[in-house]
């Protein structure tokens, strides 16, 4: 993974933002792009390090199987949510962990919501932090998400203490 990182001018952004283009992992050439991203759900370690402990599984569904995401994102594709813009928002958000030195916990968990025909996803990484802390962080991704226009509904990324895992 490579980074450029963008400082934006104080006056301009108040709150001192950083700004970060992160080029993901290529893509195997044996797999589609859509694979690829269930490869990297099911396969965190990836780009955001191992589970602690390292016993755990690196990631788990709820309420689903990793065999059913395929259906999910072609309806999240059907709302303008594609596998590309996902699989740059969990580069984002293992580049976040690295520049604010956030340990990974426990095995993240992918929950598929389905309600009146619509899909959403939620992917939660838990982090070695307290349930205050791991809401700030992720509240603080969201900001950054926000300002680069990659918070949207459909998929959701958020950070939590090892407990909730």
């Amino acid at each position: 993974m490579t980074v450029q990182i963008n400082y934006v001018n104080p006056f301009s952004s108040p709150d001192g933002l950083v700004t970060v283009m992160v080029r993901p992992v290529p893509t195997p050439e044996q797999l589609s792009e859509g694979d690829a991203v269930i490869e990297l759900l099911k396969g965190p370690s990836l780009i955001f390090g191992s589970p602690h402990p390292r016993s755990a599984t690196d990631a788990r569904c709820r309420r689903c199987s990793w065999e059913t995401l395929d259906d999910a994102f072609d309806q999240l594709q059907r709302r303008h949510l594609s596998v590309t813009h996902i699989r740059h928002l969990m580069h984002l958000a293992a580049h976040f962990m690295t520049r604010h030195g956030l340990r990974r916990g426990g095995s993240a968990v992918l929950t598929r919501f389905d309600h009146d025909k619509v899909v959403s996803i939620q992917y939660e990484m838990p982090i070695q932090v307290t349930h205050d802390e791991a809401q700030a962080w992720t509240t603080a991704l969201w900001g950054e998400l926000s300002y680069i226009d990659m918070l949207q509904s459909g998929f959701l990324f958020s950070f939590i203490d090892e407990p909730a895992a």
